[in-house]
């Protein structure tokens, strides 16, 4: 996952005379989908699901708003296992 800065570095290399086409998602996107979806979601929990996304996406696929849906349903059904875990101890 590149920051802030590296993707500037990224852009300052590339070649004027080519055209690019590169969609960028961020925390707040994740955030934003989450609402969307009637969810909450802390600003931590958004970057690991950005933090996942970039470690696992299958390229050929893409990343979409259904793939954001999708981990974000993930990481609501894994807190809500570890929280039914721990009322079970």
């Amino acid at each position: 996952m590149a920051t802030k800065a590296e993707l500037i570095e990224i852009v300052k290399g590339l070649d004027e005379g080519q055209s690019y086409a590169a969609p960028i998602w961020c925390t707040n996107d994740v955030i934003d989908k989450a609402k969307e979806m009637r969810r909450r979601i802390s600003k931590a929990t958004a970057n690991d699901i950005i933090h996942q996304i970039h470690r696992r996406h299958d390229a050929s696929m893409g990343i979409s708003w259904d793939t954001l849906e999708s981990y974000i349903d993930d990481a609501i059904s894994d807190r809500q296992k570890i929280k039914n875990e721990k009322k079970g101890r």
